[in-house]
């Protein structure tokens, strides 16, 4: 049984703390600009390994993540293309699957 909303944000309505802690976020990663820059720049000569990990896990955070494609057990329907004979020779005319 679906529950009855009684309170709260309407669907559909951002959270604004949500918005005023990305902003903030947002705001100190670009007073960081030269500091971050500087620290990968360290990292990538003291331990590439580490620096790829972090480039990694940074890039999650601007690249959405694909979701997998579920492969089904289900035969795919193969069908025939329909030929015209002329003589001897069989000539593909249209495909019965596209219209």
């Amino acid at each position: 049984m679906k529950r009855i909303k009684s309170g709260g944000r309407k669907i559909g309505t951002p959270n604004k703390v949500n918005a005023i802690n990305r902003a903030y976020l947002s705001n100190l990663l670009n007073s960081q600009d030269e500091n971050i820059s500087i620290a990968l720049q360290e990292l990538f000569k003291g331990d590439k390994k580490a620096y790829l990990q972090v480039i990694l896990k940074l890039v999650e955070f601007t690249i959405p993540r694909l979701e997998p494609i579920p492969i089904t057990e289900e035969p795919v329907e193969q069908k025939q293309p329909q030929l015209i004979k002329i003589g001897e020779n069989e000539i593909l005319i249209k495909d019965q699957w596209r219209k």
